[in-house]
């Protein structure tokens, strides 16, 4: 969406098979002058000459959920806990995130509540505890095939703006 848009996209995959693929994509779509994607972990961005951004939109990994691989770049990798990995991995990375959005920026979220943990609740503190506060939220139903066929789920994209 953001190279139709004549914008550039920033990417963070930390599966190697994956980031692959997505390359691949990339070349064959022809956009690889407006697609930056990195095979490494996001906590590494500090890494890399990324400049600031107007708008940040991810779907961070549901803690474990989905594990894709077992790479060390993966965000479980040493979190044994649901509090550990948001500690760990989700705080910093929307800190990270964060620093480089441009004033008026928005930060948007695309998270669900896990057994583990309410996703939902800590993105939105987490927010908080930064200076940004919610302004918009969608919700959106999940397929069966994402819950194995059992009940609903339900993911929601928060966006945020600095207070």
């Amino acid at each position: 969406g953001s190279v139709a848009n004549g914008c550039e996209y920033y990417g963070f995959e930390p599966n190697t098979e994956t980031y692959n693929g997505l390359i691949k994509l990339a070349e064959y779509l022809n956009i690889t002058d407006k697609v930056n994607l990195f095979c490494d972990d996001a906590l590494n961005m500090n890494k890399y000459d990324i400049p600031d951004v107007d708008c940040i939109l991810t779907s961070p990994p549901y803690f474990n959920l989905e594990v894709y691989c077992d790479e060390e770049s993966q965000s479980i990798t040493n979190c044994d806990t649901y509090d550990e990995w948001v500690r760990k991995f989700l705080s910093p990375l929307i800190g990270m995130s964060l620093e480089k959005l441009k004033v008026g920026g928005k930060s948007c979220w695309n998270v669900a509540k896990i057994k583990q943990g309410d996703m939902w609740e800590d993105v939105i503190k987490i927010h908080n505890q930064f200076g940004f506060i919610q302004s918009d939220e969608y919700s959106m139903c999940s397929s069966k095939r994402q819950v194995n066929g059992s009940g609903k789920s339900y993911d929601k994209t928060i966006s945020f703006v600095s207070e």
